[in-house]
């Protein structure tokens, strides 16, 4: 397995680590049990392929990840950019969420590399 730092899951934000079976890894979400980059014990996970993220612009026009730190609704306050099939969402701490159109949300901060 690689030193690769694991970035949090694209989905919900929670925490990814590395699991197995005994013949195959993979990387997975602590907190809602998403998975990817699956591979041969041998071989270890595509840790890559878990950090890679969906993109879309901000009613700004700046680049938004899954994960990152969002406003929708100046009532609503700042939740965490997710998605749930092929809808983005907008999760906020108590478990509520409510779906979005990418030019409704606007970037508070990002998780991602500078290196985009």
């Amino acid at each position: 397995m690689s030193e690769t730092k694991l970035k949090p899951c694209p989905f919900c934000g929670g925490k990814a680590t590395v699991d197995d079976d005994g013949q195959y890894q993979w990387v997975e979400c602590e907190s809602c049990g998403a998975r990817a980059g699956i591979g041969r014990d041998d071989v270890g996970p595509d840790e890559a392929a878990w950090n890679k993220r969906f993109v879309c612009p901000d009613k700004n026009g700046k680049a938004v990840y899954a994960g990152d730190k969002v406003k929708w609704d100046l009532d609503a306050g700042i939740g965490i950019l997710s998605m749930v099939g092929l809808q983005w969402v907008v999760m906020y701490p108590d478990g509520d969420y409510v779906e979005v159109e990418s030019s409704e949300i606007e970037l508070i901060e990002s998780e991602a590399p500078n290196d985009k």
